[in-house]
């Protein structure tokens, strides 16, 4: 199950929660996302980053907390983390290159229009910096 299902199974003590942090493998845009539909505010974000076996693995940790209120950012913000887009350190740059190599060996597999355009909007977003 990921987090944002066992939030929800949850939510009267995830609402009632002074801070939540939360590390999720996988799905970072759509938990981000829930989060905010939610009413809970993401208050920083960080990267860890680790190498086993010579290869680099990222993982995100996200701090947040209930406020109630309804929040909004950018699809590249809710891709890539507006704090972690923020920081802009070093950890950061390698995830976003890791992110694209990710996109562009995969993207020569999609033969669905839709999906192809998702795919390609999300690379446009890391080529920003």
């Amino acid at each position: 199950m990921r987090i944002w299902g066992i939030l929800s199974e949850g939510i009267q003590q995830a609402q009632s929660a002074t801070k939540l942090i939360l590390a999720p493998q996988h799905d970072q845009m759509l938990l981000r996302k829930n989060l905010h539909e939610a009413g809970f505010t993401i208050s920083d974000e960080t990267l860890v980053r680790e190498t086993i076996g010579g290869k680099e693995h990222f993982y995100v940790i996200i701090a947040t907390h209930h406020t109630g209120e309804k929040y909004n950012w950018t699809q590249q913000e809710y891709f890539l983390g507006k704090y972690l887009i923020e920081k802009r350190g070093n950890d950061f740059k390698a995830y976003v290159r890791q992110e694209r190599n990710k996109i562009e060996a995969y993207i020569t597999n999609i033969r669905d229009d839709k999906a192809l355009h998702g795919v390609r909007e999300r690379l446009m977003w890391l080529n920003y910096s």
